[in-house]
């Protein structure tokens, strides 16, 4: 078996007629996985990666493996960079990633802890009294 690209020669293999046998696949399996989870992603979740870095890839393809709709929850996070900003979101989904907690609800209530801790705190108020 002889492939060629063009004219170019690109590898040539003993032919085999035995049943389910694969020969050099060893040689382009790294590259093969990369391309096929590639486009095995959404143009959001793309969208979404490239957004929040490397931790949300990790975190989709963790997502992916729960009963959750991976395209509801993407829509949720996108939801939450719009409301919090992508660095935020970015923070929380490393922090949830860590917890091994999966979903968008999760990483909404790590935001929600944030925002409230980050405020500051106001004294009483003294009231008055009228004579």
């Amino acid at each position: 078996m002889t492939i060629y690209e063009q004219t170019h020669q690109i590898v040539c293999y003993a032919r085999c007629w035995e049943r389910g046998q694969t020969f050099g696949a060893e040689r382009f399996q790294k590259e093969l996985y990369a391309q096929m989870a590639a486009a095995q992603r959404s143009a959001a979740q793309q969208r979404l990666v490239r957004l929040l870095g490397p931790v949300a890839e990790s975190y989709l393809r963790e997502l992916a493996g729960t009963d959750r709709s991976l395209a509801r929850q993407v829509c949720e996070l996108f939801e939450l960079i719009r409301d919090y900003g992508p660095e935020a979101v970015a923070a929380a989904v490393q922090k949830a990633h860590s917890a091994r907690a999966f979903g968008a609800e999760y990483i909404s209530n790590i935001l929600h802890q944030q925002q409230q801790t980050g405020r500051d705190v106001q004294p009483p108020v003294r009231l008055r009294r009228r004579s």
